[in-house]
């Protein structure tokens, strides 16, 4: 219906309106017909951040949210640096990752977890000097939803390194598409 109005306005009848879809791109309506409707821009939001702990916890607690103290990257200003967690700012699916890092003689686990629920355990086995793990997880996040790192039931009392010059023990993340 549209269609046929503004062939009307323009001046042309339906029947001059059938033609070959290129040689209409090159007709004056085609020109009049996307200012009319312009197509709207959209531009993906920019979200990503990349933080590290920075300073040793000496003694973890129970259940203790890791509250990384070191901002590499915060673009959408999702990560909240003070209670340590993401809220995702838009639906879509972001890849996360969690890097864990430890002394020798000190296992340590760590939870992911999404809306206070464990999505993910990380575990470092302490045997050897230099022991890290690190997951990577695409993740569907609804636009409020909130991630975050914890001490995994059982590991009060250890001690989770930290360090200004290398990334030891980290969190990051991306959106790789919003929906």
């Amino acid at each position: 219906m549209f269609a046929f109005l503004a062939l009307t306005f323009a001046g042309l009848s339906l029947q001059d309106s059938i033609v070959n879809v290129d040689l209409f791109k090159e007709d004056k309506l085609y020109s009049v017909l996307i200012r009319l409707v312009p197509i709207p821009k959209v531009t993906p939001p920019k979200v990503a951040f990349a933080v590290q702990l920075s300073k040793e916890i000496t003694k973890l607690g129970s259940h203790q949210i890791i509250v990384y103290d070191k901002v590499f990257l915060n673009d959408g200003n999702g990560f909240d640096v003070r209670h340590g967690h993401f809220t995702a700012p838009v639906k879509g699916v972001y890849l996360l990752s969690v890097i864990i890092y430890t002394d020798r003689n000190n296992d340590l686990s760590l939870d992911l977890l999404k809306n206070g629920q464990a999505v993910i355990f990380l575990y470092v086995n302490g045997n050897t000097d230099r022991a890290s793990s690190t997951i990577v997880l695409p993740i569907l996040l609804q636009q409020g939803d909130m991630v975050w790192v914890r001490t995994h039931a059982g590991n009060e009392g250890k001690a989770l390194p930290g360090s200004s010059q290398y990334m030891l023990n980290a969190f990051t993340g991306a959106l790789l598409y919003a929906l």
